[in-house]
């Protein structure tokens, strides 16, 4: 997915469907769009595609070191549900991240 401001591109969204949740591979906002509100319409716009798949939940991964990243997710909703470690590395690399999302149009 994409996010367009006056006909260019300000952030993108990449996201995969697994068996059971959406997993978001990659979120990014151009450097002048930032702090407008794009990522979070970004994350939304998955949210919702998860809820029109039939999924209740969405991942991501949130390498270690990235702390405001972390408190980014966890402020909309995502909690830690376990660490990964990359091929190489003795020690986790990554915070992994869930939200469970649901459907407010009905009921």
């Amino acid at each position: 997915m994409v996010c367009e401001s006056e006909g260019a591109v300000a952030g993108c969204v990449f996201y995969v469907r697994e068996p059971s949740f959406l997993y978001i591979g990659r979120l990014a906002v151009l450097p002048h769009y930032r702090r407008q509100g794009i990522g979070g319409t970004l994350l939304r716009a998955v949210e919702r595609r998860a809820v029109d798949l039939g999924l209740s939940r969405v991942r991501l991964g949130v390498r270690r070191p990235l702390d405001r990243l972390r408190a980014y997710y966890l402020s909309r909703g995502y909690v830690a549900i376990g660490l990964e470690t990359h091929q190489g590395y003795k020690e986790p690399t990554v915070v992994k991240m869930e939200k469970t999302v649901v459907d407010r149009s009905s009921g």
